[in-house]
């Protein structure tokens, strides 16, 4: 029973990229941890209530994983398949395992029945599949569990701001993420959980436009990114959000420094997947700022690189336009239409993607000398940002349509 314990402890603290001197925190030492681990001690309940808050989950799950019923076993090992399929990144798989495990515990565990229900959303999202991973969520948010947990409730509400922000909904975004930041005011102010609202907020803002209102938290924020009880995967994320508001800011200097420092703390061989969506994204944001040196051309040849070893459409789909900022930013336009063209229609892409790529289009329309077709494509921009809620790319666009002197559409 208990090396069957240790083994799942052992996985989710890795999942998270936790040390056992991080798990262990002040109480209990590492070595201590590794005996647990290693099935050579059974944790009293006072422990359980311990570690769970460090490893994101409810006491409840650890105290599932130490009984020693068949079906309590054979239920742990669906929940081993899961997470074993998510660390290799066979999301197909852990999402299967998931809700397999999801179906096992629904009338006997509920804790184990939402925290699996709640991975096989997560499996979805890194599949790209938006809309079932918000199903997914909103079941799990309007559930008994989450409605009488501030916890749980954080976690789904954040996970839903964070879905509705990749899908170009950035009212519905912010407004889920600051009913997540509201409930995690009962939680430990640095938890894990309270801190990715926190993140899911100013990212929520700074996309949405109110770049004030995202610098006024970020900068709330920024002390954390120095505390050294948090894992340096944490610290990392923490620095990318800042710097990321930091650059709509006109901070360049500052956003480049954060974004450093979150290379320096994000570590590939925890989360490939994340490292490589940070590489992805820094290198995005600095061509927005008209940053094309060479240290963002070694971000992307990185991005690129990994892209190939992490394939998908949606990956594929941002190297794309990081590669097309890149031409457009060093004023070669002949280069950005062919790659704009094999993005196709603006099916799957979110609203304000789209109109990213038709407002990149008519620069690169109005730069090879067709005033015409970039006026359209400024206007098409105009109304996928409008759409999209994003008044001030919408001015931006309609501005370079008025500077091309045609006056109408």
């Amino acid at each position: 029973m208990e090396a069957r314990f240790g083994a799942q402890l052992r996985e989710a603290r890795q999942r998270l990229g936790l040390t056992q001197t991080e798990l262990g925190g002040t109480k209990y030492s590492a070595s201590y941890v590794s005996l647990i681990e290693n099935g050579r001690r059974a944790p009293t309940r006072s422990v359980l209530k311990d570690l769970a808050p460090v490893l994101g989950l409810d006491v409840a799950v650890l105290e599932s994983w130490l009984s020693s019923a068949d079906d309590e076993a054979a239920l742990s090992g669906l929940c081993l398949d899961a997470y074993q399929a998510w660390q290799e990144r066979d999301f197909p798989l852990a999402h299967t395992a998931a809700r397999h495990a999801a179906e096992a515990a629904a009338h006997s565990n509920p804790s184990v029945w939402w925290n699996m229900s709640f991975l096989a959303a997560d499996m979805s999202y890194h599949q790209g599949d938006y809309e079932k991973a918000r199903d997914q969520v909103m079941e799990l948010d309007g559930h008994a569990m989450a409605v009488q947990s501030d916890q749980l409730a954080v976690k789904s509400k954040t996970f839903l701001s964070v879905l509705s922000r990749v899908s170009g909904d950035l009212a519905d975004a912010v407004q889920l993420a600051e009913a997540a930041v509201k409930l995690a005011e009962s939680l430990a102010e640095t938890s894990m959980d309270a801190l990715e609202a926190q993140m899911a907020r100013i990212a929520a803002l700074a996309e949405h436009g109110d770049t004030n209102v995202a610098w006024r938290y970020a900068q709330q924020l920024r002390g954390v990114v120095a505390m050294d009880e948090l894992s340096a995967q944490m610290r990392g994320q923490i620095a990318w959000t800042i710097g990321n508001v930091a650059f709509a800011q006109g901070e360049a200097a500052t956003g480049v420094e954060l974004h450093q420092l979150s290379e320096q703390l994000l570590d590939p061989a925890v989360d490939l997947e994340l490292w490589a969506r940070f590489i992805r994204a820094t290198a995005s944001i600095r061509l927005r700022n008209g940053i094309a040196d060479e240290a963002t051309g070694n971000l992307m040849a990185r991005a690129e690189m990994v892209g190939k070893l992490l394939d998908s459409q949606e990956i594929r789909t941002d190297l794309m336009l990081i590669r097309a900022r890149w031409h457009t930013v060093r004023g070669e336009a002949e280069q950005v239409l062919p790659l704009l063209d094999d993005l196709g229609g603006r099916d799957g892409l979110a609203l304000n993607v789209a109109g990213d790529v038709a407002l990149m289009r008519g620069e690169a329309q109005q730069a090879s000398g067709n005033p015409t077709q970039a006026g359209t494509c400024y206007l098409t921009a105009a109304k996928l940002f409008s759409e999209a809620g994003l008044s001030d790319r919408a001015s931006e666009a309609l501005t370079k349509h008025l500077e091309l002197g045609e006056g109408s559409s």
